[in-house]
């Protein structure tokens, strides 16, 4: 019996040994809007924003770039620092055509020290 004892913790340390590393750390939240029609002076132009909706700590955002691409049109990209919201617009707008947006926002943490980005999407709508 003393020798399955032995054994049974044994195994309960080597259960805890294995644990799964600690996912990434998530400084600051973003929301990234749906890719969306919308009319700049009279063009009809699909957009897609990015911004920074809270910080854990110490934290604070440190730039937020927001990229919107379609299969027929080159992609593009816009980046603000801080707490700044970045909007791309993308032209010119084709019915029916899919709109992929992609977002990345990045922050610094001051105690302990720490900067760290956030991927978000791709998301991928038809309009």
């Amino acid at each position: 019996m003393s020798v399955l004892g032995l054994f049974g913790g044994a195994l309960g340390v080597a259960a805890v040994g294995s644990a799964e590393p600690a996912a990434d750390p998530i400084l600051c939240q973003y929301t990234m809007s749906d890719p969306q029609v919308v009319e700049v002076s009279g063009t009809k132009m699909v957009n897609a924003s990015l911004t920074p909706s809270g910080c854990n700590g110490t934290a604070e955002p440190t730039s937020s770039q927001v990229c919107l691409s379609t299969g027929s049109l080159a992609g593009r990209c816009a980046e603000l620092p801080g707490y700044a919201k970045a909007q791309v617009y993308l032209s010119p707008y084709v019915p029916g055509q899919s709109y992929t947006v992609r977002g990345r926002g990045c922050a610094n943490q001051a105690q302990p020290p720490l900067a760290f980005c956030t991927t978000l999407g791709p998301k991928t709508v038809t309009l």
